[in-house]
């Protein structure tokens, strides 16, 4: 195990337990298995490039610091998920795609659940009132 892939471990660690994620949830979020993640953080391995972007996106890591950084704290406006939320916003999605009887590619029901989301908490509810208009134009932009 060489000292930088020791230093990413922990920096991928310190992303976890800032997020308040458990190894499995983690790791399932990342589309890996709980024991590579735990190789990863124990600096047995190196992660994958592929999973910056998800870092980003997901967790707001700026991917520079994870590879590079001097320290454990992650350098980004980082706020914690609300996986509450998140998940009801997901839950909401697909009770109005059944209503509406259409079907959504996993990139557009995350695509959709993330914006929804990226808009705040205090729009949920004219969120979740507009999503059958949502969903229509999402089918017609499909065509």
């Amino acid at each position: 195990m060489s000292a930088a892939t020791s230093k990413i471990g922990e920096r991928l660690k310190a992303v976890r337990l800032r997020a308040g994620l458990s190894h499995e949830r983690f790791s399932t979020l990342l589309g890996f298995s709980k024991r590579t993640l735990m190789n990863w953080e124990q600096g047995v391995s190196k992660p994958p490039i592929s999973i910056l972007p998800k870092l980003r996106e997901m967790f707001n890591v700026d991917p520079e610091w994870l590879v590079m950084g001097k320290d454990t704290i992650p350098r980004s406006s980082f706020k914690p998920m609300n996986w509450r939320r998140l998940e009801r916003l997901e839950r909401d999605v697909r009770c109005a795609c059944w209503d509406s009887h259409l079907n959504l590619s996993p990139a557009q029901l995350t695509e959709l659940v993330r914006s929804l989301y990226d808009d705040g908490p205090d729009l949920d509810k004219v969120n979740r009132a507009k999503l059958p208009e949502i969903l229509i134009e999402l089918t017609r932009e499909r065509g």
